[in-house]
């Protein structure tokens, strides 16, 4: 990513309103742009498109003394899932996250590593295939994962 590219800007900036929101609720575009120091215009355009792709919702409007009502947004926590396996030397996890961090499904089972690498592997696919299962494919963003150790 080059960071000097408007495109990448604004991928990082998407990326800081999601956190913004995904550890506070009820805050307004205006919120957002003050406390991530960005312009009104370019927080509301990155709210725009998050809600267009339905990860962000409006909840409703804020109650203020005087002038026009904020809107308040939230993350949709159930449009996007992500994959998490976990390679242990013992154990191998696979959970389903939602956009809160928050795990939809967990599997752990035990490492066999008596057998070929393509068992092992297979292994590890069937279970994020049975995990999978829960949710559409489209919304699944992506997938991470921690191998412990030196892998031969």
């Amino acid at each position: 990513m080059k960071l000097s590219q408007p495109k990448s800007a604004r991928i990082i900036n998407r990326c800081r309103v999601l956190c913004e929101l995904r550890g506070k609720n009820n805050l307004s575009k205006s919120e957002l742009a003050r406390i991530l120091e960005l312009n009104k215009v370019s927080t509301g355009e990155i709210v725009e498109e998050l809600v267009a792709q339905g990860l962000v919702r409006e909840t409703g409007k804020l109650e203020v003394s005087n002038g026009r009502r904020p809107t308040t947004l939230e993350i949709v926590k159930d449009s996007r899932f992500v994959l998490c396996i976990d390679i242990g030397s013992r154990n191998i996890s696979v959970a389903l996250c939602n956009l809160l961090g928050e795990t939809v499904r967990f599997e752990r089972f035990p490492c066999n590593t008596d057998c070929k690498v393509e068992e092992f592997c297979a292994d590890i696919l069937k279970s994020c295939v049975r995990t999978m299962k829960l949710v559409q494919p489209e919304q699944i963003l992506g997938a991470g994962i921690i191998i412990a150790g030196n892998i031969g």
